[in-house]
């Protein structure tokens, strides 16, 4: 009877498409760090945050930066962004929470002052 040889390839690309998922860090539903809160997409998201913030609440803040962030995974992402803003005679932190949709349509869903 002959032996026959099975392929390790469906187990090395099965392997490949898990192992990213299984860090310790990546808690499913969690938050995870923003890893460049600097960018060019994060910081139009910290903008998009005081802009909707002021039409919502009749404000006028300034946008100045994004201090840091977390993402969450969900039906598209949460945001979960620290802005540094100044409303005119103080320059404060807020906490701003954005759902981008899979269709890349923003929306604010919470904004604060820390």
């Amino acid at each position: 009877m002959k032996a026959e040889k099975t392929s390790i390839l469906p187990l090395i690309f099965l392997l490949l498409i898990i192992l990213p998922f299984s860090s310790a860090d990546m808690k499913s539903g969690g938050f995870t760090p923003i890893k460049d809160p600097k960018s060019k997409e994060i910081m139009d998201m910290g903008l998009f945050a005081v802009k909707e913030h002021n039409l919502e609440a009749k404000t006028s803040l300034v946008f100045n930066t994004v201090v840091s962030g977390q993402v969450q995974a969900v039906a598209g992402a949460n945001y979960k962004l620290i802005i540094s803003a100044t409303d005119g005679i103080s320059t404060n932190n807020y906490e701003a929470v954005v759902l981008e949709r899979l269709s890349g349509l923003m929306t604010l869903t919470s904004f604060k002052r820390l």
